[in-house]
């Protein structure tokens, strides 16, 4: 079983919820990090129940000797409850359809005189959605 599995099972969290705990944990020392391995082994071992802060978990690390290596300086700004960053995240969000627009959102467009149509494209470019075939033409993509 890989770390990362291990430890969602133990503490019941989602895979990536763990994966970024694991990374935080590698950024709280300053040149040599430790293996998400490691980590999951060390949390193990040392039977925790409730995951402690990143910082906590690597202070403890650095105190029992299993990575003895420099920590780097403390954030200033409290990490909260290990909420992943958006890069780590992976996109779950549906891809939109593509819908054609109808007349009331072209007559809506020139009647508000925007520089751009109901899709957001400049008046001067030629929509995909809006034109297909003269979108067709202009760039050979089909």
């Amino acid at each position: 079983m890989k770390a990362i599995e291990s430890v969602s099972v133990q503490f019941k969290l989602d895979e990536w919820r763990v994966e970024d705990y694991f990374r935080r944990v590698q950024r709280c020392f300053k040149s040599q990090k430790p293996t998400y391995k490691l980590i999951a082994h060390f949390v193990v071992e040392q039977q925790i129940t409730n995951l402690p802060s990143p910082r906590s978990l690597a202070i403890q690390m650095t105190e029992t000797g299993v990575w003895d290596f420099t920590l780097s300086a403390e954030s200033p700004v409290p990490i909260g409850n290990y909420a992943p960053s958006k890069k780590s995240r992976k996109s779950n969000r549906s891809k939109r359809n593509l819908i054609y627009t109808t007349q009331l959102d072209h007559e809506r467009v020139a009647r508000d005189k925007l520089n751009h149509c109901p899709h957001g494209v400049p008046k001067h470019q030629v929509c995909a959605i809006c034109d297909p075939e003269k979108f067709r033409e202009n760039t050979g993509i089909e």
